[in-house]
């Protein structure tokens, strides 16, 4: 089948890159936009570059320009947010982007404040009947005092709007603690720092305890394309992005998420992310990205692409539905990032020598996140990214021994 339409994906991460190797080879023009220079989809021969908007930061000269690019196409371009940084942007900018581009129904303030800030993620979906952590939150001292005691440790305590402050925890998104005055005082960290904090039980066990879906649900609430995964490794280890997944069919998180997005009124692409809880017995969410996540290459080497199930489905002509139909003989790993993970567990003596050569050594069946035989610009992207990703830590923590 091919396609001779024009997409342009916000933020140009291993995200983004995905989004854009699920379309091209579908004849569908991709066009990328990513303030971030070396991110790695500027490299990558998938996606095509406009001056105008490729480079430019979040704000009102991208939007107007935005709208100039699309009176230029031939057709009206179908968005993809790809990062977080975009997730706001598009919403909050909606109304002038509409007339020109095919947004989902999630792109939209309504969506993204629900998603952006924790605490109004976890109080919705604690009041949707969502089986979450116990959780608190805390807006002043003596309400973080009662949660200090309340809470089962070891606990976490995870900034409200975690882009604001990633730098600072660099590149983690919450911090464990492992008593009540550890918690007070991250407490009083992000406080000083202007960003509220939600209060929140660790669930115990492995990372392989944790499971993950992707779906795209469509304008009429119904979900048309569904993909499970376990989740083996994370990076950093233990909170963080995934870094090296097996598909896996599981019918319960996929009712799971479904139910959860429909009682949502949710009308888009999402990721979810679940882990059993072993003391409690059941499955409880840990959280949900209103974009395509890290790991959707998977998807697409499953044998589910929902990136481009949701790209025919926005264009009017739906693919069928794929639901139960995924391949789990396939796997995802991003490489350099699943190794220092790897590394980590081996010499802690919870990952066995036969598991590391299997899943992180062997590349049988395997989907890399970014590296790809046919496209050698997106390898050398690779190298940059690191790199740089490399020398801004060392900046950071040279700036704070300074």
């Amino acid at each position: 089948m091919t396609d001779k339409g024009i997409a342009v994906v916000f933020g140009l991460g291993p995200n983004g890159l995905s989004v854009a190797r699920s379309l091209v080879p579908h004849g569908i023009a991709v066009y990328g936009v990513d303030s971030l220079r070396w991110e790695i989809g500027h490299f990558s021969h998938s996606v095509r570059h406009d001056r105008h908007i490729s480079y430019l930061p979040p704000g009102d000269e991208l939007v107007a320009n935005l709208a100039a690019f699309s009176e230029a196409c031939s057709t009206k371009p179908v968005a993809f947010i790809a990062s977080d940084l975009y997730v706001d942007f598009v919403a909050r900018n909606r109304d002038a982007l509409l007339p020109h581009y095919v947004l989902a129904d999630s792109m939209c303030l309504k969506e993204s404040e629900v998603f952006l800030d924790k605490r109004t993620f976890y109080d919705t979906c604690s009041t949707l009947g969502a089986a979450i952590p116990q959780t608190f939150q805390a807006n002043t001292e003596d309400q973080a005092l009662t949660a200090s005691r309340a809470l089962r440790y070891p606990a976490i305590v995870k900034p409200t709007h975690h882009l604001e402050v990633r730098k600072a925890l660099r590149g983690r998104k919450l911090v464990e603690v492992g008593d009540a005055e550890e918690l007070m005082k991250w407490w009083h960290t992000f406080r000083v720092m202007g960003v509220g904090a939600v209060l929140q039980e660790c669930i115990i066990g492995s990372e392989q305890n944790i499971a993950v879906a992707g779906l795209y649900m469509d304008r009429e609430g119904r979900c048309r394309s569904m993909f499970t995964a376990k989740k083996y490794r994370q990076y950093p280890p233990m909170y963080g992005s995934g870094s090296y997944m097996e598909a896996r069919w599981m019918p319960d998180i996929a009712e799971l998420s479904v139910d959860l997005m429909s009682k949502l009124g949710y009308r888009g692409i999402c990721g979810t992310e679940y882990k059993w809880d072993e003391r409690d017995g059941c499955w409880k969410l840990i959280e949900v990205n209103c974009r395509p996540t890290i790991w959707f290459a998977l998807t697409r080497a499953a044998g589910v692409d929902i990136v481009f199930d949701a790209y025919c489905d926005l264009r009017g002509r739906p693919n069928p539905v794929k639901y139960g139909q995924q391949n789990d003989a396939a796997r995802w790993q991003l490489f350099v990032r699943d190794m220092v993970s790897s590394l980590y567990f081996l010499r802690r003596g919870e990952l066995s020598l036969s598991e590391f050569w299997r899943t992180t050594i062997s590349q049988k069946g395997k989907e890399w996140a970014i590296c790809s035989y046919t496209d050698w610009g997106a390898n050398l992207g690779y190298v940059v990214n690191t790199a740089m990703h490399i020398r801004t830590n060392f900046l950071s923590r040279a700036g704070r021994l300074g």
